[in-house]
């Protein structure tokens, strides 16, 4: 007994990193005074396509090709097409279909074909034998004479999996048969769909489009599917001409968005002088059981269901091309807090990492400290496929990287968290442990080879460094949070913790031999603070963001001269050089919760900012998008003056359900990147090669604002 279909259409969405688009100006609204007579930024938002990698040694030994996200992969072997689906990005629900080819020949030569310009790289593991670098990505795999006369090719199409079977002349279609195993159900719809039940979704294989190409023109095949006694499906046709090329176009598509999970975030963003952008964060990796019960990952590579590796990924200019992604960790979480980019090209990540086997070379520390996390900073050489060096900062509990900067001469500079009373110092400043939890500052020449210093910086208390920046004579500018009494200052702003229950902001320069503070305060009112981000201009005034619960904080010629209500609003503050006084300071922000944690200054000294807010009533000016989008906050886009005292552009970016921005870096010509997260399927993207939101809790984007 045989069931038969029809054509109809349909898409298969498999994970792609980030989106992109381009917005629409919008008209200000009328409340909003205008600074400037200018039109809005245009934006554009950056992604990349589908691809394909080869397997060479960073997967089973019968896997050929893959490609893989965080809640769907594609693995293709000799003789079948393997899908690995996730219910969830938390969910230890995952249901694998094979899609077999019957009687396919087991010697078809599977090659990638329309090689892209980037590249994988896997620093995984401390076994160098292990690693993988400079792995290529195909945009178009080919089975050539899977049956005689019939290749298989799976391909990209704008961001969506499709593949074809392509029947040269004379060849006969009826021997293309496949198979699906693994599902709990399949039928055959009224339409000639084939709906497959899994516990983590319906995965569909829409009626396929049959085609031939007669004289340059496309002439439609009528044809279906035909389904078998045994469950198999094969392709009836209606009348066709066999001296020429027979396409057989299925196309797969889950019956719900894939895509990126709570687990797969851009933490950090840097831009080179060429206008590429840099991302890092932390990525989860799916495995998955195979015929021989290996996992498809190497597991010296992916040794653990959902483990979490750090990233660095670099997009071109136009944010339509990958040109590597590497990754790092272990048999454990690591992640990747923040990434900075020097003159040459080199990524420099810290971050933190549960590994005892994370990747190291020439470490100056080269054993995981203990506790449950140790901090590690890495550099990448341009090319993202060599370990410069590699190593973990850390004591006997826990500690994370949580911001670094690079000089000019390729030092690099870290701070972040401490409890652990063993913590490497070097010539500190505070050489023993405050309290509950230290913030430190260090530096690390650019050799990788040594501490010049380390030093604990905090109280009794507890003390975040959540951002950090060098100038160009070497100090150090640290700022975040703390809640200690005690905190250690040298020639406050503010002497004293003003934090209730809550927290102040923490702002501190560090002279450049590490050792004496130039100046430490503590920034704050009554309630809650807390600082995250810091740049530093040619002069040495130290401007910060972040957020606020009081409304006695600290204002200095404010553009916005009281708090505005609601949980929070942001801060933008500037101290001079001498961290004396307040160049400028002022909240931002509506009746609802706004939230600063992006900022960077162009050359002009020009405040550029981002964040999240779910005030209806924010502050906008020459906005692209002028009205909040819904949801429980949007991300956020603003300019400041160099004074602080005027809008310059400010705009909503989201859709109707959550964003979060979270990067900010500006380029010398005047591009302006953000990165963040977003839970709205209608996060506003046009002109997109991954124009789809990709599904699970959020998925990342990295928007870039063009002023006009």
């Amino acid at each position: 007994m045989k069931r038969q279909g029809h054509i109809t259409g349909g898409a298969f969405g498999l994970l792609t990193m980030i989106g992109m688009a381009a917005l629409i100006g919008s008209t200000p609204p009328d409340r909003v005074p205008k600074a400037l007579e200018r039109k809005p930024p245009v934006v554009t938002v950056a992604g990349m396509p589908l691809y394909f990698e080869p397997n060479q040694g960073q997967a089973a030994p019968e896997v050929r090709f893959f490609a893989n996200g965080s809640r769907s992969a594609l693995y293709l072997t000799n003789r079948e097409a393997v899908f690995a689906l996730r219910e969830a990005p938390d969910s230890v629900t995952r249901s694998i279909v094979r899609m077999r080819l019957v009687g396919a020949s087991p010697a078809a030569e599977i090659v990638g074909e329309e090689e892209l310009p980037g590249k994988s790289n896997y620093f995984v593991g401390n076994d160098p034998e292990q690693w993988r670098t400079d792995v290529p990505h195909y945009s178009r795999v080919r089975y050539r004479d899977l049956y005689p006369g019939v290749d298989m090719v799976f391909y990209d199409n704008g961001g969506v999996l499709e593949y074809d079977f392509v029947v040269a002349p004379g060849a006969d279609p009826a021997q293309v048969r496949v198979q699906f195993a693994g599902a709990a159900g399949m039928e055959l719809d009224a339409t000639g769909n084939v709906i497959l039940h899994t516990a983590a979704g319906h995965l569909v294989q829409r009626a396929p489009a049959i085609f031939q190409e007669v004289a340059g023109s496309r002439v439609e095949v009528a044809g279906g599917y035909a389904l078998e006694d045994d469950g198999s499906l094969r392709f009836h046709l209606e009348r066709y001409d066999p001296r020429h090329r027979l396409v057989l176009d299925p196309v797969i598509e889950y019956a719900r968005f894939f895509g990126g999970s709570k687990e797969d975030e851009i933490l950090s963003l840097a831009v080179d002088r060429d206008g590429n952008a840099y991302l890092s964060g932390e990525t989860s990796s799916p495995d998955l059981e195979l015929t021989s019960g290996a996992l498809a990952h190497n597991p010296a590579a992916f040794q653990t269901e959902g483990n979490t590796l750090a990233f660095v990924a670099k997009v071109d200019p136009t944010g339509t091309k990958l040109i590597y992604c590497t990754y790092l960790g272990g048999s454990k979480t690591a992640v990747g807090h923040n990434l900075k980019i020097d003159s040459s090209g080199n990524a420099y990540v810290g971050g933190r990492t549960e590994a005892s086997d994370f990747p190291l070379k020439n470490p100056i520390q080269a054993r995981f400290g203990g506790g449950s996390d140790d901090g590690f900073l890495t550099k990448l050489n341009s090319s993202g496929a060599a370990l410069v060096y590699s190593t973990y900062i850390g004591g006997s509990e826990y500690d994370q990287g949580r911001a670094l900067a690079v000089d000019g001469a390729g030092n690099a500079y870290l701070t972040g968290i401490t409890e652990s009373a063993n913590f490497p110092t070097k010539n500190p400043l505070q050489a023993a442990f405050g309290g509950q939890q230290d913030t430190f500052a260090l530096k690390v020449n650019a050799a990788g080879s040594e501490l010049v210093y380390s030093t604990y910086i905090g109280g009794t208390g507890n003390e975040v460094g959540h951002a950090i920046t060098v100038d160009a004579a070497g100090n150090v500018y640290i700022t975040g949070l703390s809640n200690s009494p005690d905190f250690p200052t040298a020639r406050p702003f503010q002497s004293s913790f003003k934090g209730g229950a809550g927290n102040d902001v923490i702002v501190v320069k560090v002279n450049a031999t590490g050792s004496a503070l130039v100046y430490s305060t503590y920034l704050g009112g009554a309630k809650n603070e807390e600082s995250r981000a810091i740049a530093v201009d040619a002069a040495g005034n130290a401007t910060i963001t972040g957020y606020t619960q009081s409304s006695d904080f600290p204002t200095a010629k404010p553009l916005q001269a009281n708090f505005a209500g609601g949980s929070n609003d942001i801060f933008v503050t500037q101290f001079n050089a001498l961290g004396s006084a307040l160049t400028f300071s002022t909240y931002l922000g509506g009746s609802g919760g706004d939230y600063g944690r992006g900022l960077a200054l162009d050359g002009a000294n020009n405040v550029y900012l981002t964040g999240y807010t779910d005030s209806q009533d924010f502050p906008t000016l020459e906005p692209f998008q002028d009205s909040y989008a819904g949801g429980t906050a949007d991300s956020i886009a603003v300019k400041l003056n160099p004074a602080g005292s005027a809008l310059m552009f400010s705009s909503y970016l989201g859709g109707s359900a959550y964003e979060r921005g979270r990067g900010l870096a500006v380029d010398s010509r005047g591009g302006i990147f953000i990165s963040g997260r977003t839970e709205s399927k209608d996060f506003p993207v046009t002109k997109s090669l991954t124009n789809k939101f990709g599904g699970g809790p959020n998925d990342a984007f990295l928007v870039k604002l063009s002023e006009r």
